[in-house]
């Protein structure tokens, strides 16, 4: 009867044993799970500011950009009227001299112009440049959420 006792008893204690540990991992998976949640969301918040922070990056450098093409071109249009000042003074001087001066107007407009042309050029590059980053940004803040959207990121930035 004793022993019949001892092997109810340690049936009995197996089924808790089991239900306990049942319970433990069914709380381990949970807590294992609201922690992936969080370190997922806080990967995409980290991962999300980097990428806006180098749009904002790129915009600067366009703006910067932008402003030195303006500055080159107020150069050469002051080098054109300089030119052309010293022409204009000159007209009283020699045939050979006037067409000398003609040369360098005809050259210092050519090299304006081609300038001109090559910072426009760049200008225009540079805006789609931020452009499309901006657009790409924005499409895939809207169209990527949660794990994708971290593996996605995450590959981004090791790239």
């Amino acid at each position: 009867a004793a022993q019949r006792q001892n092997a109810a008893l340690q049936t009995e204690l197996a089924a808790k044993l089991q239900e306990v540990e049942g319970r433990v991992a069914a709380k381990d998976a949970e807590e294992l799970e609201t922690y992936r949640q969080s370190h997922n969301t806080a990967s995409l918040q980290t991962l999300q500011s980097a990428a806006e922070a180098r749009v904002q990056a790129q915009k600067h450098q366009n703006k910067q950009h932008m402003m030195k093409s303006n500055l080159i071109q107020m150069r050469l249009q002051a080098e054109v009227h300089d030119t052309a000042a010293v022409a204009e003074s000159s007209m009283s001087g020699s045939a050979a001299d006037m067409r000398a001066l003609s040369k360098s107007i005809t050259k210092a407009k050519a090299l304006e112009a081609v300038k001109l042309s090559k910072a426009s050029r760049q200008t225009a590059e540079m805006m789609k440049t931020a452009k499309s980053l901006e657009a790409s940004y924005e499409a895939e803040s809207r169209t990527v959420d949660g794990d994708a959207k971290v593996d996605q990121l995450m590959s981004k930035e090791a790239a």
